[in-house]
């Protein structure tokens, strides 16, 4: 689920899905439910979790076996406070509060690597962040039943503007009344206002061409803590639920609903070079 999600939804456009504690307080959870979990999680380290107390997310019943994987996405959503100091935790805690109104439920993960949780956070119930989506594996639809979300906190796609060095993320575009980005001839945004987020050339993933899940554009990359920390969650996972979860179930958005999503795209890589789902989960199961 990303901000263009919301704007989509609140203009009356959506599927049938809406279009997207600590370690022990989880391990007693799990416990007290039987959820089959395995002592082998035990060997790897506890993720950076982070309950936010009063922050409830929406589950709409148990996963009917266990849960089976991931999917992974950028929350297109600002990385920090407007007007105010530079907080790297501000946007993935602000992304996880705001689902609460708004019906969803995942998880995500800040820019240096700690993993937002709802207070109820319940790893075998599914709700709401894949929308319409179908699985490239099984042909199964309504994916948010079977695979737990992920955010990370980056705004993702950017869009190039008149100076050939800018790129601005959606939110800090001029907009029409739906909230898309006004695009001139060539595909450029105007900026809304000076002063706000912005990335230059040499701190974007350009992509020219699509590559395996990965559409043709600028990103802006997810941080080395973030993937990190996606990676060891999902580890994690795969040794906490064995008999349920895969890891050659771990999807991008763009690979569930290749037609509508662009996330994670090139948000994931290392340097200048983007990683797509599929090298990504070939990396998961070599670890």
């Amino acid at each position: 689920m990303c901000v263009l999600d919301r704007l989509l939804r609140a203009s009356g456009v959506a599927g049938a899905e809406p279009p997207r504690p600590s370690a022990s307080a989880i391990d007693a959870k799990d416990a007290a439910a039987g959820g089959g979990t395995n002592a082998g999680a035990a060997a790897l380290p506890d993720p950076d979790f982070v309950p936010l107390p009063g922050v409830t997310h929406a589950w709409r019943g148990r996963r009917p076996n266990g849960l089976e994987g991931a999917i992974v996405h950028y929350d297109a959503g600002r990385t920090r406070p407007v007007g105010r100091p530079d907080d790297p935790e501000w946007g993935a805690r602000n992304t996880l509060a705001g689902a609460q109104a708004q019906g969803f439920a995942f998880a995500t993960i800040s820019r240096t690597g700690r993993i937002y949780l709802p207070a109820n956070m319940d790893w075998e119930a599914w709700g709401y962040h894949a929308g319409e989506s179908r699985c490239p594996a099984t042909g199964r639809t309504s994916l948010s039943r079977f695979y737990v979300g992920f955010e990370l906190n980056s705004p993702g796609l950017l869009y190039p503007t008149g100076d050939a060095d800018l790129f601005i993320p959606w939110f800090e575009a001029a907009r029409d009344g739906q909230g898309n980005p006004l695009l001139d001839a060539q595909g450029r945004a105007r900026p809304a206002k000076a002063g706000g987020e912005s990335w230059r050339r040499a701190e974007v993933r350009l992509v020219p061409a699509k590559t395996g899940n990965i559409k043709p554009g600028a990103y802006a990359p997810c941080t080395p803590a973030q993937q990190a920390a996606l990676t060891g969650v999902l580890l994690w996972l795969k040794a906490r639920y064995p008999n349920s979860f895969r890891l050659d179930r771990v999807f991008g958005h763009d690979e569930v609903a290749p037609t509508r999503k662009a996330d994670p795209g090139a948000s994931l890589g290392e340097g200048d070079a983007a990683m797509t789902m599929a090298a990504f989960r070939e990396r998961l199961k070599d670890l």
